[in-house]
């Protein structure tokens, strides 16, 4: 049931094959399977171990299938393991088997560990599975009867004794058919018009019956490509051998006449030019059409020779036209480069001040305003001028002033550069002679306690930051937050600055006791 066509067949084993019965109850079969057709190429290593033994068939297994069971004296085996290897063309090819059945009957006695000879015989079931196999290789599993959804495949054994060549292949010296008339190639050749029409006659192999078994029908149109087509003969007698012929059919594209003529070829390509501005304006701008041979000539895109350009890149494209009547075209490029005016001074370089100053101060003076004065900056040999601002060595009022110095190149190129002076006249600002701002006034009030606890705000200064300090009297410390007692208390605040000015400032406290 399994060949690398997919096609079914029958397995058979070869000589050498071996079954062993061992004491322990297990089992063991190996051996080579081979296909009954191609025993040559299609070939399985089998190594397989039956194990477990009873008296009493289980329910499922093969021999109570039949109609009339015989349960005297066989062993039932429930599957081991086992192993399926491909040989020869089936090389890499491997295949797992698993129980199909709960159990199933094989041979009788069980005493020795040698092949049980004429005393075994029995069918098992199994399920097959395809693990990996060669990438050029196709296995075909068959379906179990009963249950075709699943993919399986049934093993019978049918030994006798030590197995041998079973007898031998009744069909083994059966000829395949031959093929009489088997064409392998044939051609066809679309037209402008369309696909050709594909026809072939169907080879024949004498008294074999002859099928078409895959690819495109005769007498239909097809589009370029190959195609193959196999036939199949089958002998009618009962061996049933076939052979196969391959028909291998390419359908070529339109010959198209024009598909190998060339295009046109310039002759006088010319890839660039170049032309530069002058002082005056832009430049005129000429060329020559090249030459194709035979082959017409246009501007297809572009400026016109003759005609003024601004600086810039202009491709100018010429087309050429075959007059073969396959219209077969070619392009040539022009770039014309217009250069700009080349102005000498372009790379002459600014004037550089050395002494630009940047920012001057004044201030006012009680008397007026400020005289003004700066020096005019340097720029090596360029001309430095005042461009604007206000002259040097004039009263200014308080203010803030920009004078600008133009310096300009004597080369010709009258390349310049400027330089700013910030200059900021202050205000006059008068001296500061701090005084006592928001001096406490007297405070006047009757307590019936042994003391009274006050608080007040200090006096500040006016301006600056004066040093000050604080006395009392009667009692010197007292401050701020003091118990005064009845009486009169007097209390000064003194500021001095850092140039010497001084003020004062002083106010009474007097508590009078309402005790007796």
């Amino acid at each position: 049931n399994l060949l690398s066509d997919g096609s079914d067949a029958v397995y058979r084993w070869e000589a050498g094959t071996t079954f062993v019965e061992n004491t322990d109850g297990t089992a063991r079969l190996r051996g080579v399977l081979a296909n009954l057709g191609t025993p040559a190429t299609h070939r399985w290593d089998v190594d397989i171990t039956f194990i477990g033994q009873t008296y009493t068939p289980p329910m499922g297994s093969p021999v109570l299938m039949n109609t009339t069971p015989s349960t005297v004296g066989w062993y039932y085996y429930d599957w081991g393991t086992a192993s399926m290897t491909g040989l020869n063309s089936l090389a890499g090819a491997k295949i797992s088997l698993a129980k199909r059945g709960k159990a199933f009957q094989i041979g009788v006695g069980a005493t020795d560990q040698v092949p049980d000879a004429g005393k075994f015989g029995g069918t098992g079931w199994f399920m097959w599975s395809v693990v990996s196999q060669p990438s050029n290789t196709a296995i075909k599993i068959n379906p179990f009867p009963g249950n075709p959804a699943i993919n399986q495949a049934d093993l019978v054994f049918l030994l006798s004794g030590t197995p041998t060549t079973c007898g031998g292949d009744p069909c083994a010296s059966v000829a395949a058919p031959t093929f009489t008339n088997c064409v392998s190639t044939a051609s066809f050749t679309a037209t402008a018009s369309g696909n050709p029409t594909v026809t072939y006659t169907t080879p024949s192999a004498g008294t074999a019956t002859v099928v078409k078994e895959s690819g495109i029908n005769s007498g239909t149109q097809q589009a370029p490509g190959m195609y193959e087509i196999i036939f199949r003969a089958t002998g009618t007698d009962a061996c049933a051998k076939v052979a196969r012929c391959t028909l291998k059919i390419t359908v070529n594209a339109f010959n198209d006449p024009c598909a190998t003529a060339a295009a046109p070829s310039f002759t006088n390509c010319v890839s660039a030019a170049s032309f530069t501005a002058t002082a005056s304006g832009n430049p005129t701008v000429t060329y020559t059409n090249p030459s194709a041979g035979t082959a017409t000539v246009v501007k297809e895109s572009g400026i016109n020779s003759g005609t003024q350009q601004a600086p810039g890149t202009y491709d100018v494209i010429f087309l050429a036209t075959s007059t073969d009547g396959c219209a077969k075209v070619a392009r040539c490029t022009l770039r014309i480069t217009v250069n700009a005016f080349n102005n000498p001074c372009a790379t002459s370089a600014a004037p550089t001040f050395t002494n630009c100053v940047s920012t001057a101060s004044f201030s006012a003076t009680a008397a007026g305003n400020p005289t003004v004065t700066y020096t005019i900056p340097s720029a090596g040999t360029a001309t430095v001028v005042k461009e604007s601002g206000i002259n040097s060595g004039t009263q200014q009022a308080p203010g803030t002033y920009d004078v600008i110095f133009l310096a300009t190149t004597t080369d010709g190129c009258a390349k310049i550069a400027r330089c700013t002076l910030r200059i900021t006249v202050n205000p006059f600002v008068a001296p500061c002679v701090p005084k006592f701002v928001n001096c406490p006034a007297n405070i006047s009030m009757a307590t019936g306690n042994d003391c009274e606890r006050l608080v007040w705000t200090a006096p500040t200064a006016s301006c600056g930051t004066p040093t000050i300090t604080v006395t009392s009297a009667p009692i010197a410390g007292r401050d701020r937050g003091t118990c005064f007692e009845p009486g009169v208390h007097t209390i000064t605040y003194t500021l001095k600055d850092a140039s010497g000015n001084t003020d004062v400032c002083t106010f009474t406290i007097t508590i009078t006791s309402t005790c007796n």
